[in-house]
């Protein structure tokens, strides 16, 4: 999937059962960041 098929998505599954604010922000979060890495996999983020 593409970056905007991504977040398209997002918003027709946040159509169906509304994501929380927390969620939605992780979400969008984790998606700048593997676009700020070139989406190279494994993606790891430092959790403190």
């Amino acid at each position: 999937m593409t970056y905007i098929e991504l977040i398209t998505e997002f918003w027709r599954q946040d159509g169906f059962k509304p994501f929380n604010d927390v969620d939605t922000r992780f979400y969008f979060l984790l998606l700048n960041e593997c676009n700020i890495r070139n989406w190279l996999n494994p993606l790891e983020l430092q959790t403190q």
